[in-house]
């Protein structure tokens, strides 16, 4: 539950390269109550942020569910999610788009899902 907070998502592919000022922005941010998520845990810029900055919410990167059943991913896709776990990050698995692919990680309970699966894309005139 984010109790109608902001909550900022970001990644990068490459790391910021004034670390210090980072900190110090998002340091502004949060003393306005605004969240941070941090977008493709898993990604090489990602072990960097989350050494750095505290982050509220984890969302996984899209290239482990695409090989959930590569015994190597699965084991790196369990182990990111220990530790964002172990950081208190909320974790956040989105592109869920079948049941087979929720099956293949229902061991691992993430906070939050999102994707097809749940809830389908709406064309503007079935939204009216």
């Amino acid at each position: 539950n984010t109790n109608g907070k902001i909550i900022f998502e970001f990644f990068e592919n490459d790391v910021y390269y004034d670390m210090p000022r980072f900190e110090e922005i998002i340091k502004e941010y949060r003393e306005i109550n605004i969240n941070f998520a941090l977008n493709r845990i898993g990604s090489p810029s990602s072990l960097e942020y989350l050494k750095r900055l505290e982050f509220e919410f984890g969302i996984f990167d899209i290239e482990f569910n695409k090989n959930v059943k590569n015994e190597k991913y699965f084991i790196i896709y369990e182990n990111l999610f220990n530790l964002c776990k172990s950081l208190n990050i909320k974790t956040i698995m989105r592109f869920i788009d079948n049941k087979n692919l929720l099956d293949l990680t229902k061991d691992i309970k993430f906070d939050y899902y999102q994707g097809f699966l749940f809830y389908k894309d709406k064309n503007l005139k079935e939204m009216k």
